[in-house]
């Protein structure tokens, strides 16, 4: 630990208290690839019926989660796709899920712009994406529960081969719902893809996590 704090001031700064003291022993996010561990996820196996391209682009989502809608990409002839899940617990998800805010180069929450502290629901650019996302809710490309859905109503939505897209975690989401659902459907594939933007060329935000949170070991007195 002596070594790795030599060698990163940066993750020393973020352990040590405003006295001086170091309370734990840290977890830390060593390599930045790490710092990223939310993100979008689709069902490729669905997008491979429908003869889509892994969306990109707000419009491209539009057209893969209408599709989603109309198509029936589970194959049960009934109209019960549900495309999209917004999740709202911010214990669970990352960034109370607005998983398209990114996209309109803000965050539903504080961020950093050019060195400046900036309140994303305040700018401009939020009335956008509010604007976008009751449109698809009211089009149904949106779960029309999303604000009662809690964890096992999830599993359950993702698991009967109702939902399309989601956010996720790489190990409790993807694997977690691949590990589920592969020994009745063998067929089924689930991938992660890079936060959306309005334009193609344009930098989204997307989710991050810093090297040290507040995961870490200590021995009480």
């Amino acid at each position: 630990m002596t070594k790795v704090l030599k060698e990163h001031p940066e993750f020393r700064k973020m352990i040590t208290t405003d006295e001086g003291n170091i309370y734990v022993m840290p977890f830390l996010l060593g390599d930045e690839m790490l710092s990223s561990v939310n993100g979008p996820a689709l069902r490729k196996d669905w997008l491979d019926k429908l003869g889509l391209k892994v969306p990109t682009t707000i419009a491209e989502w539009e057209t893969v989660l209408t599709a989603f809608r109309d198509k029936d990409p589970n194959g049960n002839g009934k109209k019960d796709e549900i495309p999209y899940l917004a999740t709202i617990k911010p214990e669970n998800e990352t960034d109370l899920n607005h998983m398209f805010v990114g996209a309109y180069g803000i965050t539903a929450d504080f961020y950093q712009d050019g060195g400046k502290v900036q309140y994303g629901p305040i700018q401009p650019q939020f009335k956008e994406y509010i604007t976008q996302m009751a449109r698809w809710y009211k089009e149904g490309l949106l779960d029309k529960d999303y604000a009662t859905t809690d964890g096992k109503l999830k599993d359950a939505k993702v698991t009967n081969n109702q939902l399309g897209a989601f956010s996720a975690y790489a190990g409790s989401g993807i694997g977690r719902y691949t590990s589920l659902m592969q020994p009745t459907d063998a067929k089924v594939q689930f991938i992660s893809t890079t936060y959306p933007v309005v334009k193609a060329g344009d930098k989204a935000l997307g989710q991050y996590t810093y090297p040290f949170t507040w995961l870490g070991a200590a021995i009480s007195v």
